[in-house]
C-alpha cells in the first residue's frame, strides 16, 4: 500500500512530491513520516522489503545504510544515474506488491536478500562501485521482468 499523499509520478530527480507537505521527500525519509506510517505502507524498495521484511532488520541496518549512501553519493552522479533512480522508485513499487501477494514471498524475499542485496553492498564495501551499479541494474530488471 502506497503512502496517499505521495505522488511518485511527479519527481524531482529521485525524490516524489509530498502533497500534503507540498514539497519533494526522499522516499527514504518518507517512512519516518507520521502520514505515512498511519497510511500502512511497508515501503515499495525492494532492497527494504528483503531486508526488514524477510531477514528482520533494522531499517537503518548496514545494508540499507550502505546502498542508500551509494544511490547518493555514487549512482546520481553516474550517466543516467537520475533517471535509473527515478526509474527504480516509479518500478519498485509495483515489484514489491506483486512480490508480496504470491503465498512464497518470503522465499522471493531471502532470494533477493541473497542475491542482490548481499552481493551488492559487498562490492560497495569494496568500493567495486561500478560493478555494484551493473549488479544491481541487472537484478532490477530480472525482478521487474519476473513480477
Amino acid at each position: 500500500k502506497s503512502c496517499a499523499y505521495i505522488d511518485p509520478s511527479e519527481r524531482s530527480g529521485y525524490k516524489w512530491y509530498c502533497t500534503s507537505y507540498g514539497s519533494y521527500e526522499d522516499p527514504d525519509k518518507i517512512r519516518e513520516c507520521r502520514r505515512y506510517k498511519q497510511s500502512g505502507s511497508s515501503g515499495g524498495c525492494y532492497f527494504t522489503s528483503a531486508c526488514v521484511e524477510a531477514k528482520g532488520l533494522p531499517d537503518d541496518c548496514h545494508e540499507l545504510t550502505a546502498l542508500r549512501k551509494f544511490r547518493d553519493e555514487y549512482v546520481v552522479k553516474c550517466s543516467h544515474g537520475e533517471e535509473d533512480i527515478a526509474h527504480y522508485y516509479a518500478a519498485a513499487p509495483k515489484v514489491v506488491e506483486r512480490i508480496n501477494k504470491k503465498e512464497d514471498a518470503k522465499a522471493i524475499w531471502e532470494e533477493v536478500y541473497n542475491s542482490m542485496v548481499l552481493p551488492c553492498v559487498k562490492l560497495i564495501d569494496e568500493k567495486r562501485f561500478d560493478e555494484a551499479y551493473t549488479l544491481y541494474k541487472e537484478k532490477s530488471m530480472e525482478l521487474e521482468t519476473a513480477y
